[in-house]
């Protein structure tokens, strides 16, 4: 069976030193060499079997295409530590929203709402007497009083191709979201330190009381980040405290420990040497 990633190759190998990394995991508690082929994928990730019984790829294709694009626009990102913001803005929030949705524990989180918004659409449709009889003569085959005892007992599920179309409405929403953060900057690393990365790479929080907390994209005061290499962040919704080589070595520790932090279960550093500090801090 095919394996897909959760974290795409062309973002991976940004990380890469001589076509490795080094990858720290945090349950195991230890690390091994690991390249960007083998790092952040599993088992027909995105496979569903539809309503005739086949296996439906759709969304790994639709991803494929995103990727070409995030591709071209992170090599031109990276190559000019700059973002184009009339040309490049946009794809920069998709590419991001639809990492932000795409792992593991992202994608359960996003299948929950996803559920949960379906089931009061139902609901609402259930206790509306025009509605339901609207949905009764568009649907001849359907079965009514099914649907009804489905969601009074908590059964209901939106099909996998459903989920699929949802997910997609879910990053537009996400990049909605990226639009309205006050702040955008590329934030360089500092002499002798790198940025790491994870399979979670997108790092959203926020703080109260001056504890930070973890926290959604969606959040209007939340703050976003995301390495695109060793050398370069971005950080979108908080303006950056920099100015002396303190101030951006600190946000530079700061921001690996969030990564580290937020990461699901592996660390992505560009070698071994530069690990050692994740024994001791994660």
């Amino acid at each position: 069976m095919p394996k897909d990633h959760y974290v795409p190759q062309f973002y991976l190998r940004n990380f890469e030193d001589g076509g490795e990394f080094w990858v720290y995991d945090k349950k195991l508690s230890k690390g091994w060499r690991s390249n960007a082929y083998s790092t952040a994928k599993a088992e027909d990730f995105y496979t569903f079997t539809d309503d005739s019984g086949t296996a439906n790829r759709d969304t790994e294709r639709i991803l494929c295409n995103a990727e070409g694009r995030h591709a071209k626009l992170l090599r031109e990102i990276i190559s000019k530590k700059a973002v184009d913001f009339s040309r490049q803005l946009n794809g920069l929030f998709e590419f991001i929203a639809i990492q932000h949705l795409r792992t593991p524990t992202m994608r359960v989180q996003a299948n929950q709402a996803i559920q949960f918004a379906a089931k009061l659409s139902i609901e609402k449709m259930l206790s509306d007497p025009d509605i339901a009889e609207k949905w009764r003569n568009e649907n001849p085959d359907g079965n009514w009083l099914a649907l009804k005892q489905s969601v009074q007992d908590g059964h209901f599920e939106v099909s996998p191709g459903t989920d699929t179309i949802q997910a997609l409405a879910l990053v537009l929403s996400v990049s909605r979201s990226l639009r309205n953060k006050p702040f955008l900057s590329i934030v360089n690393a500092q002499d002798g330190l790198d940025f790491i990365t994870s399979d979670n790479p997108v790092c959203a929080w926020w703080t109260k009381d001056g504890e930070i907390r973890h926290g959604g994209i969606s959040r209007p005061d939340a703050s976003v980040w995301i390495a695109i290499s060793p050398k370069l962040g971005i950080l979108l919704g908080s303006p950056v405290n920099s100015g002396t080589e303190d101030a951006n070595r600190n946000l530079c520790l700061t921001m690996n420990k969030m990564v580290a932090n937020q990461a699901e279960r592996i660390v992505i550093v560009q070698s071994r040497a530069k690990a050692a500090w994740l024994t001791r801090d994660t």
